[in-house]
């Protein structure tokens, strides 16, 4: 499907708060469920199974979408105005990803950042707390498989990430861990 169709598509159904069916570059086959909310020209804000108060919030690359379906009927929820910090996630910048790092990490948000292109598994993904922000890539300080704020810092290029997910059970659980007096995250010019 051609990029200009599925901007279209997905327009229309942000407009008419519709679900999506998502076809990826990575699993064409296979479609995601979701409900568009706002996007960009880069990126785009989107609910998985349009319902905020589980899936939390996803952002991705629209280029990454390869089709979109949109289902008929319309989504009963009200965008999660139930979840912290909704509002803010819903008035982000989605301009490209140091715009949307600069605005989660002013809130504070334990995020999971995915690479799905990439074919090491353990490199697919990194969940945590955003760090520095800089112009090519993002540092994450990284939430360990042993349940505990590893002194590991991820740095994630931009040009990697899929896909960013915020505001889920499983990140809302994961920010109550967050060590007394850890920092907001801040701006890295070099980077």
């Amino acid at each position: 499907m051609k990029k200009k169709k599925i901007l279209k598509r997905l327009e229309k159904a942000i407009k008419a708060q519709q679900m999506c069916q998502l076809y990826l570059e990575f699993n064409p086959e296979e479609a995601c469920r979701f409900q568009p909310v706002k996007m960009s020209e880069k990126l785009i804000l989107l609910i998985k199974e349009g319902n905020p108060s589980k899936q939390g919030y996803v952002i991705r690359c629209l280029d990454n979408i390869e089709k979109v379906k949109v289902e008929d009927e319309a989504v009963k929820n009200k965008n999660g105005e139930d979840k912290k910090n909704t509002k803010e996630i819903l008035e982000m910048d989605l301009t490209d990803w140091p715009a949307v790092f600069n605005h989660l990490g002013k809130l504070g948000e334990v995020v999971v950042v995915e690479c799905e292109a990439q074919e090491k598994k353990d490199a697919n993904y990194a969940i945590g707390k955003i760090e520095k922000i800089g112009k090519k890539q993002v540092g994450i300080h990284y939430y360990g498989p042993d349940s505990d704020w590893a002194d590991k810092k991820w740095k994630i290029p931009y040009e990697e990430m899929t896909r960013v997910t915020i505001a889920s059970r499983y990140t809302e659980v994961l920010s109550k861990f967050i060590p007394v007096g850890e920092a907001q995250a801040v701006e890295d010019d070099e980077n």
